[in-house]
C-alpha cells in the first residue's frame, strides 16, 4: 500500500496546511471491499471500489484538518472480501 499526504510518506511528517490531500494506491491478495482514510483513527472518508479488483488507486482532500486539536496523524485501511485488513503507516501532521 502506498498512502501519502501531501506527498509525505508513511511515518513521516507533514506540514499542516489549510487542505490535506491524501492520495493511496493498494494492491491487495484478494478483492477490495472497502478503503479507509482514518484522522486520529476515527474514519472520515470510505471509498468502495465500483468492481470487484485486487487494486485500487485515489485521492480524497480534507478540506478541514484542523478540526482535532493536539496530535494530528492520518492513515489509511483496506479490507479485503476475504475480511483480511491492512492499514498504512500512520502520517503525522505539525499542528
Amino acid at each position: 500500500m502506498d498512502f501519502r499526504v501531501n506527498d509525505v510518506w508513511g511515518g513521516e511528517t507533514a506540514k499542516n496546511y489549510a487542505a490535506l490531500k491524501m492520495t493511496f494506491k493498494v494492491d491487495a491478495m484478494d478483492d477490495i471491499t472497502r478503503i479507509e482514510i482514518l484522522r486520529n483513527s476515527r474514519v472520515i472518508q470510505t471509498c468502495e471500489p465500483a468492481s470487484a479488483s485486487r487494486q485500487s488507486a485515489g485521492e480524497w482532500t480534507d478540506s478541514n484538518p484542523n478540526h482535532d486539536e493536539g496530535v494530528l496523524y492520518y492513515y489509511a485501511r483496506v479490507t479485503q472480501k476475504n475480511n483480511h485488513l491492512a492499514w498504512s503507516s500512520p502520517v503525522w501532521v505539525l499542528v
